[in-house]
């Protein structure tokens, strides 16, 4: 695990000690007999941080409420509390994370945004068992772009392969190539001619550089898991679109 996770967990764990965070629990408290025995917000966190792993009722009820009240307002605050108290799963999938093709920081961050989709995807329909839920939500979705990504980068050593022999012609049928024959110069340059330069510079980066998706968000000056994560969408339709583009240039191609 990376220093950068370990940061991370500390301050989320700060930041939920805030005034906004007391008053949140305040008025929550009031509407969820799960949060009966808990006076304020950290009785409820540290109670919760010493259950055992084989203790789901009391869990169940408090995550099962924080989610409802996350459903119906302030998403941004009552997640970061779900992610404190689920911390110590994300932290025990994170250690089971190797992956030498992927810098720290990806991995960190891939954790952490499976389990706010995950929190995301909550319904009223949940009845029980809501941590082993979240728990399945989270590593699924983790596996599942690890996969994928990991995928794509073999993906982008081909093409860079490619790239590295110049502007001469690309095998048709060749593992690494579209189903036609084409000419690297005349992608490139359709690049250029056929999308936005925000679309040409994410394919560059992603599909035909070393950078993701994760990694450009991550260096962008960004505050707040919510503004990154709406950053991290739009420029995933963003890519979308322009990949697109560059498919319907490949396929006009003469060459």
């Amino acid at each position: 695990m990376s220093d950068h996770f370990r940061t991370l967990a500390r301050l989320l764990r700060e930041e939920v000690k805030g005034p906004v965070f007391a008053r949140l629990y305040r008025d929550a408290r009031s509407r969820h007999a799960a949060f009966d025995a808990y006076s304020d917000l950290p009785a409820l966190l540290a109670t919760l941080a010493k259950q055992s792993n084989d203790d789901y009722s009391e869990r169940d009820a408090i995550t099962l409420a924080l989610l409802r009240e996350r459903a119906a307002a302030h998403p941004s605050q009552w997640s970061s509390v779900l992610a404190v108290v689920y911390l110590p799963m994300m932290l025990r999938l994170r250690r089971q994370l190797v992956c030498v093709e992927l810098p720290k920081e990806d991995l960190d961050q891939l954790v952490l945004e499976s389990f706010l989709i995950a929190i995301a995807s909550y319904r009223p329909t949940w009845r029980g068992r809501t941590p082993i839920r979240l728990t399945h939500l989270t590593r699924r979705r983790v596996f599942k772009t690890l996969r994928k990504e990991l995928v794509q980068r073999r993906w982008r050593e081909d093409q860079r392969d490619v790239l590295e022999v110049g502007s001469g012609q690309v095998p048709a049928g060749s593992a690494s190539a579209p189903p036609i024959g084409f000419r690297v110069d005349a992608v490139l340059a359709a690049l250029a001619d056929r999308m936005s330069e925000e679309g040409a510079f994410l394919v560059r980066e992603t599909e035909l550089g070393p950078e993701t998706l994760f990694s450009i968000v991550a260096k962008m000056n960004v505050e707040g898991k919510e503004a990154r994560e709406r950053l991290y969408q739009r420029l995933k339709r963003v890519r979308s679109r322009a990949k697109k583009r560059l498919r319907d240039a490949i396929a006009e191609s003469p060459l």
